[in-house]
């Protein structure tokens, strides 16, 4: 069983992968960004931090992403910058 996208602390069980690499626990590096005054510093641009996730391909978790105010920060599971997509804010 393989969780692909989720909020908060989560426990991945790959039944297939017995010696699974550890997760990058979003938590313990985001959850600041929601509870207090932290920012991102986005091209000079101050962006609050509204959410955060994990990227699934159907097969397992490939990678994370962090959303702003008006963006949505897209990384790998060694936390390399992948993109940055505007989000539909109105």
């Amino acid at each position: 069983m393989t969780l692909c996208e989720g909020f908060g602390i989560i426990f991945i069980y790959k039944l297939h992968l017995p010696f699974a690499e550890p997760m990058i626990t979003l938590d313990a590096k985001y959850h600041d960004y929601l509870t207090s005054g932290k920012t991102f510093d986005l091209d000079g641009c101050r962006e609050r931090v509204t959410g955060y996730g994990y990227n699934c391909d159907g097969q397992g978790i490939i990678g994370y992403w962090v959303n702003t105010e008006n963006w949505r920060l897209n990384y790998d599971l060694e936390e390399k910058f992948l993109k940055k997509e505007k989000l539909n804010v109105r």
